[in-house]
């Protein structure tokens, strides 16, 4: 008798031991289940970044592709400003650069000013970007410079080859920050332009759609910023005004 309610009662444990082995079980594929969704949420809401309307747009591909898709993309050289005795020239690109791909300019100063060089309003494949440039030159000298794209910024954007870099030239008096003239925006075309298919990714909540503005909600980023998460927003301006 005593036998039958040890055994009786070995087998209740060893039931409810099973069952709760169960249950954590699927409490932990649920956990990474909830993980794995977010973590492709986040994707998502990361591949879409301002952009300015076009008829053409790149493929949403995986960003990690982008080195792959980028290394033999090349431009051809280019004068891209000759104006009030300054010159500049596209000479290269370099899809390896330190903060993302470069493009190399030569810039001449043939006026008797020191003058320093930046740009504006930069997109890539429509998307804007943000970049890097400011050279001085010296009256009468020349300058080896590059205008650098974030790589953060074409990642958030999704895109993985470079069809075309639109901007414009900010060109000021190095001394008293007097402004010589800012260009109309010049556009370089890459070796993937001619046949290139552009898309935009404008998926989320539409939260205002009027005049040709629209802005989407895509959702809350996650990233290491200092500042915490934000509002990651699609921005799309299809008039003809900044």
């Amino acid at each position: 008798m005593k036998t039958s309610k040890l055994i009786s009662i070995f087998l209740i444990i060893l039931v409810f031991v099973m069952m709760t082995a169960a249950s954590g079980s699927s409490s932990s594929d649920s956990s990474k289940t909830s993980a794995n969704s977010s973590t492709a949420s986040s994707s998502a809401a990361s591949s879409s970044a301002s952009s300015a309307a076009d008829t053409k747009s790149d493929s949403q591909a995986a960003p990690a592709s982008s080195a792959a898709s980028n290394k033999d993309i090349t431009i051809e050289e280019k004068v891209l400003f000759d104006q009030n005795d300054i010159a500049i020239t596209a000479k290269s690109l370099n899809m390896k650069g330190l903060f993302g791909p470069e493009v190399k300019l030569l810039i001449e100063n043939n006026s008797e000013r020191s003058v320093t060089v930046q740009t504006r309003n930069t997109s890539v494949n429509g998307y804007m970007v943000e970049t890097m440039l400011s050279t001085d030159v010296a009256p009468t000298k020349k300058a080896n410079d590059e205008l650098s794209i974030m790589r953060s910024d074409l990642e958030a954007a999704g895109i993985t080859s470079i069809a075309d870099i639109e901007f414009s030239f900010h060109i000021f008096d190095s001394e008293s920050w007097n402004t010589i003239i800012d260009s109309d925006p010049v556009v370089i075309t890459t070796s993937v332009y001619d046949g290139f298919t552009y898309t935009y990714d404008d998926s989320g909540e539409a939260v205002y759609d009027e005049g040709g503005i629209k802005i989407v909600v895509k959702g809350l980023s996650e990233g290491d910023s200092w500042l915490g998460p934000g509002i990651v927003l699609y921005i799309e301006n299809a008039t003809d005004s900044a």
